[in-house]
């Protein structure tokens, strides 16, 4: 296992009560960070994960599709640990909404995907910039599926339709947005999955500016 000092680290991860999120959360203590681990539903899986390093992690309930949680979520992580170092934008749903489907069905479906994979995705990145502007510099890490590059079939469209967007969101606007305004550090990584949640490709895209 590759060891990295992230002592003096505090990490925002969302979706990490179970699945990769919380081999990801379980990896992150390890190696010395302070894990702000976010989670919908599953208070028990988070509650009693934090509680083995109560000292370094503390669980944050959100509902990601909803806007005025995605707005409390970062309030209360940037009040309890004050300063942030990374955001990892891990939550995510896959939802199949076939085509055959009632058609409102499968709009509310459509709806919900949207919400929490792109636009918690993009709020909470705004919340981070304004928060690491004030800190002098941030990290983002963007979750992705193999849908990015290969497509989906048809009862994932929502899905399929978001990946790619969300790549270049991450990698691309963003990282242009944060270098040529405030010339600080940046640091984008793109980190694909497949369906039985390993990682299957990692690029870590970096840019430095001027500080």
């Amino acid at each position: 296992m590759t060891k990295i000092d992230l002592s003096n680290t505090t990490i925002l991860l969302t979706g990490a009560s179970d699945g990769i999120g919380k081999g990801l959360a379980s990896y992150l203590l390890e190696m010395g960070a302070k894990v702000a681990v976010h989670y919908n539903s599953n208070k028990v899986s988070a509650e009693s994960f934090v509680a083995e390093y109560s000292d370094r992690a503390k669980a944050f309930q959100a509902d990601l599709s909803q806007e005025k949680e995605v707005f409390t979520l970062f309030e209360r992580v940037e009040a309890h640990f004050e300063k942030i170092d990374t955001i990892i934008l891990n939550a995510g749903v896959f939802l199949p909404h076939s085509s055959q489907s009632d058609t409102k069905d499968w709009l509310a479906v459509w709806k919900k995907t949207i919400s929490i994979n792109l636009d918690a995705v993009g709020l909470l990145t705004k919340l981070g910039l304004d928060h690491f502007l004030k800190m002098g510099e941030g990290r983002f890490v963007f979750m992705g599926s193999r849908a990015t590059f290969r497509g989906e079939t048809e009862e994932y469209l929502a899905l399929c339709s978001l990946q790619r967007r969300i790549d270049l969101f991450g990698t691309q606007c963003c990282p242009f947005f944060w270098e040529a305004k405030h010339q600080v550090l940046c640091c984008f990584s793109r980190i694909y999955k497949n369906p039985n949640g390993r990682t299957v490709h990692t690029n870590l895209w970096r840019r430095t500016g001027i500080e």
